[in-house]
């Protein structure tokens, strides 16, 4: 800790005795930061696993494949198709398939899809 950020914590403190002025600059010194943490975020031990599983993501490609073929899609389109899922899951199940590089991004709002 620089001396001004200390000189800036000891000005901001009141009701600050003369006698307890030292043992903080001491406690100060002593202090270890740990630059790794940062509040808000979770360490990598505690992320939760994906819930979207391997055969999810085949029966979502297998409609794709049967019904859009060579054009593009949107969630909209897909998801009536896709049993077992609602509309607001199949998004995030296309993602998945765009990492895995089994379909392109076209951009958009809303996405729109292509088989690869």
């Amino acid at each position: 800790m620089s001396e001004e950020q200390k000189q800036f914590l000891l000005d901001n403190i009141k009701n600050l005795h003369r006698e307890d002025v030292s043992t903080m600059v001491e406690q100060l010194d002593n202090i270890n930061v740990d630059v790794a943490y940062v509040p808000g975020s979770k360490p990598e031990s505690t992320k939760k696993a994906s819930k979207i599983n391997d055969a999810e993501l085949d029966r979502i490609l297998a409609v794709i494949q049967k019904n859009f073929d060579a054009t593009e899609f949107q969630n909209k389109d897909v998801s009536p198709f896709v049993e077992g899922l609602t509309p607001r899951q199949v998004p995030s199940r296309l993602k998945k398939l765009v990492d895995a590089g089994r379909l392109t991004d076209l951009g958009g709002s809303p996405k729109k899809y292509i088989l690869v």
